[in-house]
């Protein structure tokens, strides 16, 4: 039996290790969940992401607002009465404003918070804040989806509960869910 029988073989045998070990050093993509009422768990999860990534990874920061609330403004008995400066305040460009600068400040302080680490660790950075949606869960896993994230790294929640998380390991896939609760100071409350 001759020996070049068996160099195809061993020949793709050497190129699908190549190819392992290529994909083993592709960059990573880390999408951190950011949301207003868990600013620390936020902050928190940004920082476990750049602890998490190499050099050469990116790590996005996400925020996706939910609109004004409705109720605020049902409860009004007659919007016809409202002085000029009330019409203002409950407009659709001011409701918009208010959503904006709140988007802002959060991603201002997440930002702020990670930037100098991940500089130092060679690791680039995007911050992004989405359209506001009355369903956020939905639209985040889209967005992990159209992203080709590699990992999504969320908060505990504000109670502990990690409601977000749960949703997101049984709806994302094709990327790894980490629930950070480095920050968490007691159990939950089931």
């Amino acid at each position: 039996m001759s020996m070049s029988l068996f160099r195809p073989i061993a020949f793709n045998a050497v190129r699908s290790f190549a190819t392992a070990a290529a994909a083993s050093v592709a960059p990573r993509r880390f999408l951190v969940a950011v949301g207003g009422s868990d600013m620390k768990g936020s902050i928190e999860a940004a920082k476990k992401a750049v602890s998490l990534a190499n050099p050469g990874d990116n790590v996005e920061c996400v925020h996706i607002p939910r609109p004004f609330p409705e109720q605020l403004l049902s409860s009004m008995s007659d919007p016809g009465a409202i002085s000029a400066e009330g019409q203002q305040l409950f407009s659709a460009e001011s409701l918009k404003n208010i959503t904006e600068n709140a988007s802002e400040g959060i991603m201002k302080s997440v930002k702020e918070a990670i930037d100098q680490d991940a500089h130092t660790k060679g690791i680039s950075t995007e911050y992004t804040v989405r359209p506001p949606s009355n369903n956020v869960k939905v639209e985040l896993v889209q967005y992990v989806r159209d992203s080709l994230s590699n990992y999504v790294v969320v908060g505990p929640s504000p109670d502990y509960t990690g409601r977000m998380g749960q949703w997101l390991a049984r709806s994302v896939r094709g990327a790894s869910v980490v629930v950070v609760r480095d920050s968490c100071t007691r159990a939950p409350e089931w």
